[in-house]
């Protein structure tokens, strides 16, 4: 199985599971959420401008330490999307670390303010892309399907008891036929 079939798998599965706990049948995939395309975003000075022409592929909330570390809170709230969905107007700088998951974790961030922007892996680097929620245009859209990393959530983390969680990633199975 490819890393994008595994990766395509894990989301249809989060859809599916987000949507039967809506009560709806099968899932439409996000069309029925906040944040439609195109939509977009910046940084807080406004260097850095991105574009997303399709609709999210999960919205998700990662409680990793590392995440912790990048976003000085509790989470990181991100939107996954695919690379070829998006245009970005300025230069980025990134960072790399080794995840808990034994990944090489990248994050993306405006080298002038300092603001983070983007995060990927070594697996999913060119096929998606998260996010972050906050750099939205329009974040109020944004409506987060599970929350994964829980066995590092801090105790004062505040989680929608509603939404599905996870102790690492969630799993990656292949996409249904």
């Amino acid at each position: 199985m490819t890393t994008e079939s595994a990766l395509r798998g894990a989301v249809a599965e989060l859809v599916s599971a987000r949507a039967s706990q809506r009560g709806r049948g099968a899932p439409d995939a996000l069309d029925s959420r906040g944040v439609k395309p195109p939509f977009s975003g910046r940084c807080a000075c406004g260097a850095i401008r991105y574009t997303v022409g399709s609709a999210p592929l999960a919205m998700v909330n990662c409680h990793c330490r590392d995440c912790q570390y990048a976003s000085g809170g509790a989470h990181s709230s991100s939107l996954v999307v695919h690379c070829s969905a998006v245009t970005v107007d300025g230069e980025p700088r990134w960072y790399e670390t080794r995840a808990a998951s034994g990944m090489l974790a990248r994050r993306g961030f405006c080298p002038t303010c300092g603001s983070p922007l983007f995060a990927d892996s070594e697996t999913s680097r060119g096929i998606i892309l998260a996010i972050k929620a906050a750099s939205l245009d329009a974040p109020e859209g944004f409506e987060p399907m599970i929350d994964m990393w829980m066995r590092s959530a801090v105790p004062w983390a505040c989680t929608n008891p509603a939404i599905p969680k996870f102790d690492t990633n969630p799993p990656m199975r292949p996409p249904p036929r």
